[in-house]
């Protein structure tokens, strides 16, 4: 396998790397605790599931730290 070849397989594996914790937090974040027209019950939703909305966080910087590895990669 040629170094290029390599280099674009380890650049497909940071897309898709980057891509699986963006889909809990930019799908199921939103859908699980904000509420529409209604700051206080959102407020009150992420308090009281405050870990689950910090791994909701962590896993969004997780899949930005995986596309600035993409973006080195290329």
């Amino acid at each position: 396998m040629s170094a290029t070849k390599a280099d674009a397989r380890f650049a497909g594996v940071l897309y898709l790397l980057s891509g699986l914790p963006g889909v809990f937090s930019y799908v199921y974040l939103p859908a699980a605790f904000v509420v529409p027209r209604d700051a206080a019950a959102t407020a009150f939703k992420v308090t009281s599931n405050a870990l689950t909305y910090r791994f909701a966080i962590l896993s969004d910087v997780v899949g930005q730290i995986f596309l600035v590895l993409l973006v080195l990669s290329l």
